[in-house]
């Protein structure tokens, strides 16, 4: 036999906006480490950028790199076309959210 606990007047909940807000950023971010991903890809095979595929993700993924291309030695070609501002792009937008998640607590 289940018992079943007495019906209180109050409901926990969690907070739908935090949620959903949560949530579009964690969408956002996946979008944006696919899309590195696939650029380092990209210039790993050095495809280039009068491509119309090419074209259209490094002009969406340009501003994702820009910062690390603008220091020393962040255009300095690695591996087939990719600089390391490409990879070392593409490896933190993996690795932050990889420490962000071991970092949280566990209730």
């Amino acid at each position: 036999m289940i018992r079943q606990q007495p019906a209180t007047g109050r409901r926990r909940s969690a907070p739908v906006g935090s949620q959903t807000l949560f949530d579009a950023g964690l969408t956002i971010l996946a979008i944006a480490a696919a899309l590195l991903l696939l650029r380092v890809l990209y210039r790993l095979l050095a495809i280039p950028g009068r491509i119309w595929s090419g074209d259209t993700l490094y002009t969406l993924t340009n501003p994702l790199v820009l910062p690390l291309s603008l220091l020393p030695g962040g255009s300095r070609v690695m591996l087939g076309d990719a600089t390391l501002a490409d990879i070392t792009t593409a490896a933190l937008i993996v690795i932050v959210p990889a420490f962000w998640l071991s970092r949280t607590r566990r209730a």
